[in-house]
């Protein structure tokens, strides 16, 4: 599924008060269309070892994630229980949530798969048991390529067999100049997802069993995931589409429109009808970056106005 984006509001003329302002335009009404929820992309790191068994990989109907997703990419199975297990591979056009086929890719390199005891057979217990292992003490090393969205979350989940109430599992995880610690405290997946923040091996916000790398930009990226207590595993990744925010408007004599620099090339159109005969004409007036926002800035008029911004294609009204 592609996300259309067509932002469209108005303007319109009113009758204020003249103690307040001579010329004014009041905002009239405010339309976001989405043509779709945002795009996800889901992996599962199926796992598995001797010891402990190999999970069923998700089914294409089963829904899983801090962010629900069918459609997982099941990758790292390792039913057949060979030891240690596939430890690295690689895989192309990478499905989204809707079944379709992507231009996304991604390699790992790992020394090993594993997975913990649990018996549990919901999706999300299943996805959580199986996982990427520092058996031998290495780095976990995944890159994904081939990403069109202009901005995305990456949610990376992590839990292994380790049962130390004291030490536990530690992970640095580390995606371009971020590093977020994730400690996974002695305790298999159990039905709750807890978001870790740690800023350090020792923070308690470093306490859950996925983590969080928000607004990441670009076609690829490189997570590393290094163990600072026994492991840093990795058992399942979701790329999640970041559409942009609605653009705020604010109401003077004349009209401010922002939105966030990036979410992509919008381009300003206005028209001063509604309908498909509507005749729209890009909005020639300055464009501002203030902060993490890009600004327009339009004189009112005495006259209903309309203004959309649009990307990519248009939104039938």
């Amino acid at each position: 599924m592609k996300i259309k984006n067509t932002f469209l509001f108005a303007s319109r003329a009113a009758n204020l008060l003249p103690k307040l302002v001579s010329v004014s335009t009041t905002l009239f009404a405010l339309l976001v269309s989405l043509a779709a929820q945002a795009e996800t992309i889901s992996v599962n790191f199926v796992g598995g070892g001797f010891f402990n068994g190999a999970p069923a990989p998700l089914s294409p109907t089963e829904s899983a994630g801090v962010n629900p997703a069918t459609h997982w990419n099941n990758l790292a199975d390792n039913s057949a229980l060979s030891s240690p297990g596939p430890g690295s591979g690689s895989a192309k056009n990478l499905l989204d949530d809707s079944g379709a086929a992507t231009t996304a890719g991604i390699s790992w390199v790992s020394d090993n798969t594993w997975s913990t005891p649990s018996i549990a057979t919901d999706p999300n217990s299943r996805m959580m048991r199986g996982y990427l292992d520092n058996g031998s003490g290495d780095a976990i090393t995944l890159t994904v390529s081939g990403l069109t969205y202009p901005a995305y979350d990456v949610y990376v989940y992590f839990s292994d067999d380790n049962t130390d109430p004291v030490n536990g599992t530690t992970g640095a995880y580390t995606l371009g100049s971020r590093t977020i610690y994730g400690r996974d405290p002695g305790a298999y997946y159990s039905g709750a997802f807890v978001q870790a923040s740690g800023t350090s091996a020792t923070d308690s916000n470093a306490n859950g069993n996925y983590l969080v790398f928000s607004g990441v930009t670009g076609p690829s990226f490189t997570l590393t995931a290094a163990l600072i207590s026994f492991r840093a595993p990795v058992n399942a990744l979701q790329i999640v589409n970041a559409p942009p925010q609605p653009p705020q408007i604010t109401i003077t004599p004349s009209v401010t429109i922002s939105w966030p620099s990036n979410s992509g090339d919008f381009v300003l159109q206005a028209s001063s009808s509604l309908g498909s005969d509507a005749i729209w004409s890009p909005v020639d007036v300055p464009l501002v970056v203030r902060g993490t926002n890009i600004t327009a800035t339009v004189e009112g008029t005495l006259r209903n106005r309309f203004f959309r911004l649009t990307r990519d294609s248009i939104i039938g009204i």
